[in-house]
């Protein structure tokens, strides 16, 4: 009898225990899963164009902003125009080819600049007056940036600077081109 007196009084410690181990798991669960949330959301890398762009890592930037909405509901009705992802290539354009000219990679910018022709609704959103400048003055510009920094750094020949020429369509930019040169 005394046997069954022991088995009894373990099995009631241990149920005993089961509730303590119980209570304790109710109370630990919920602060561990506060802990692992903390821990992934101050361990992810929240990605921007920006940010991307300060890093001079172009190809980031060019992936963030491909995912980025681009909608034209030109209807009577509400007319809504917006379309983040071109507002921000144009940002990454001039960028690249800004560093690009800098570091002396005067065709690898030429052919960024030329990629101003392929954004979509750019037209539209310059007419919306979300975009300060066309296509055109916007590459124009550009252009003269890097034929001026070109010659700045003594970088770029004179066929060079007559190809650049041949893609700037305003001329009183090439006007100033060729009195810089004089």
């Amino acid at each position: 009898m005394s046997f069954l007196k022991e088995l009894k009084e373990i099995t009631e410690v241990s149920k005993e225990e089961k509730r303590e181990r119980k209570k304790i798991l109710m109370v630990l669960l919920p602060l561990i899963l506060v802990i692992v949330a903390a821990l992934v959301y101050f361990n992810v890398e929240w990605r921007s164009v920006d940010e991307a762009i300060s890093k001079y890592d172009f190809a980031e930037a060019r992936d963030i902003a491909s995912d980025m909405a681009c909608r034209d509901e030109g209807n009577s009705v509400n007319g809504r125009l917006d379309c983040p992802r071109t507002l921000q290539m144009l940002k990454i354009i001039v960028s690249e080819a800004n560093y690009m000219a800098d570091n002396n990679e005067f065709t690898k910018a030429l052919n960024v600049v030329e990629e101003i022709n392929s954004l979509e609704l750019y037209n539209k959103l310059y007419d919306a007056g979300q975009i300060s400048m066309s296509q055109s003055d916007q590459k124009d510009e550009l252009f003269l940036s890097l034929i001026t920094k070109g010659l700045l750094a003594k970088s770029l020949d004179q066929d060079q600077i007559n190809i650049y020429l041949t893609k700037i369509s305003s001329e009183n930019k090439k006007e100033e081109i060729k009195n810089l040169i004089k």
